[in-house]
């Protein structure tokens, strides 16, 4: 019973544990917010981190600031 207590995201409906993480994941992922995309192939996120990690793993040889 513990589901029914969770705060819910006001655009996709899902559920978080409190409303300090639905916050976080609405900033993030769901607000509309401009991506940030690979330069090297088809990959967006909305993250910064996400982008570095995606270029370290996908393209290490490229140079990332």
């Amino acid at each position: 019973m513990e589901f029914l207590d969770r705060v819910e995201c006001p655009k996709c409906h899902r559920r978080y544990k409190n409303r300090k993480t639905m916050l976080s994941h609405y900033s993030h992922d769901c607000r509309d917010k401009e991506k940030l995309n690979c330069h090297l192939c088809w990959y967006s996120c909305t993250r910064r981190f996400q982008l570095k990690v995606h270029m370290n793993k996908r393209h290490p040889d490229v140079d990332v600031e």
